[in-house]
């Protein structure tokens, strides 16, 4: 029996909805509406008491189509949400089945990414904001935009720097639990570079063993101070640390040998057309009297 000619009255349908949880490379499954683990196909589900998907949410502005999800408070899942939003994405899979259906035959409901959680300890529960995935695709071009500063993403599509040959691997020697974390091999990470100051600055940590990743807002000798600490690391711990960018030109010539691929316009004016004239130098508007172009500023410098 296909789940057409089971769906097509709401007193014959019996649902089992199935949720994979996925960050990086690591996953959880879920299934509600059971108290034993399933089996679909080689992946297992674990059953959770309250998990359930809401209704599908959608506007006339811009904002994309999103659902509710809800899961225990203590599941693995929600404890990532806990001290803050985790710094990797997170995605989740929705699939349908009914028990009067064929084998094997179930179909993909939803997919999308967590943007926020909730959490409501009177009844164990942890409230997910998931926003469908197919908005991203709303946008098929980027928005370049005119800036000193390179718009492209460090070790993405447009860069295409390697990360592999900018990676440092070490282990944890202090502050696993802090935003203050210490590793020996981070001192000498840009040996050899001719930029090798504040290697990991704008680069970010990645832990071996959970996959987390943290952003690095400074870099000093042997220690880099993340955005957020590690939730699960361990003095001893391996972690891997990738070279951060500033996103200048003189950098991303020097450190990464990628300026044909800088993106950025390092000839943008400075001059603040809101408090100075089109010339960059007075006030916005003139006395009155006539202007001497030869002289200006603007004409010397664009010569």
């Amino acid at each position: 029996m296909s789940i057409d000619d089971i769906e097509s009255s709401d007193y014959l349908s019996t649902p089992v909805r199935y949720f994979t949880f996925t960050m990086g490379n690591r996953v959880w499954r879920y299934v509600g509406n059971s108290s034993q683990p399933i089996s679909l196909g080689v992946d297992v589900y674990r059953p959770d008491p309250v998990i359930g998907m809401g209704e599908l949410s959608m506007s006339m502005g811009e904002a994309p189509p999103s659902v509710q999800v809800t899961i225990s408070s203590v599941s693995d899942v929600a404890k990532l949400y806990i001290p803050y939003m985790p710094a990797d994405r997170m995605y989740v899979q929705v699939a349908r089945q009914h028990e009067e259906a064929d084998p094997g035959v179930f179909i993909t409901e939803f997919i999308g990414e967590i943007t926020s959680s909730s959490f409501d300890e009177s009844n164990g529960t942890c409230t997910l904001t998931v926003k469908m995935a197919s908005a991203a695709l709303s946008r098929q071009v980027p928005w370049p935009v005119v800036s000193p500063t390179c718009t492209y993403a460090l070790y993405g599509a447009g860069c295409k720097v390697d990360r592999e040959a900018f990676k440092t691997v070490g282990p944890i020697a202090g502050g696993a639990d802090s935003i203050a974390l210490v590793v020996a091999e981070f001192a000498s990470a840009g040996a050899g570079n001719p930029m090798p100051q504040e290697w990991f600055r704008n680069g970010y940590i990645r832990h071996a063993a959970s996959g987390e990743v943290r952003y690095v807002l400074d870099h000093v000798g042997s220690t880099v101070y993340l955005q957020t600490a590690f939730t699960s690391a361990e003095e001893g711990d391996e972690v891997e640390g990738f070279a951060g960018c500033s996103r200048l030109r003189d950098m991303c010539t020097m450190r990464f040998n990628n300026r044909a691929r800088f993106a950025g316009f390092p000839w943008v004016p400075n001059d603040n057309p809101y408090t100075q004239n089109v010339f960059g130098t007075g006030a916005k508007s003139g006395s009155g009297g006539p202007l001497n172009l030869e002289d200006s500023k603007f004409f010397s410098r664009n010569r």
